[in-house]
């Protein structure tokens, strides 16, 4: 639809429908409910795939889940808008501080101890940071 037609600048679409999956015995496909929401822009935007975050929360927060709840998203993206608050010259030392968090399992106040030596960071950015969980693996490309 998007190809077909210039004039779209930015879409928005939720679609909820069946996707069909081949049977393990054969026979007739399986049908399962499927609910995709996609934001489509002539401009790339952070606050695109914020807002696509925001409202995958809110449909997992329509759900009675029993117990706390994590979600766990793997986007580079992602860490690299969050990365984007530092100095461009500090940027590969704090990953690098983010990666050791996440391997020694070390306190924040310790990690954000050490963030807050490097020359231009702040507290208020050691305070944003400290909002995501590093927890795993961080990559970090170039």
């Amino acid at each position: 639809m998007v190809a077909r037609d210039s004039t779209f600048i930015r879409l928005k679409r939720w679609t909820i429908a069946p996707v069909y999956r081949s049977s393990a015995a054969g026979g007739q496909p399986r049908a399962i409910l499927n609910a995709a929401f996609d934001i489509v822009s002539d401009v790339a935007m952070p606050a695109m795939e914020a807002e696509c975050l925001f409202v995958l929360e809110e449909v997992l927060a329509a759900f009675p889940f029993s117990g706390q709840t994590w979600h766990v998203l793997n986007h580079s993206k992602i860490l690299d808008a969050l990365l984007d608050i530092f100095p461009a010259r500090q940027r590969i030392q704090v990953a690098e501080l983010l990666v050791q968090h996440s391997r020694s399992q070390r306190t924040w106040s310790k990690t954000s101890a050490e963030l807050l030596k490097l020359p231009g960071v702040t507290k208020t950015m050691c305070d944003t940071l400290r909002t995501v969980d590093t927890s795993g693996r961080l990559y970090f490309p170039g």
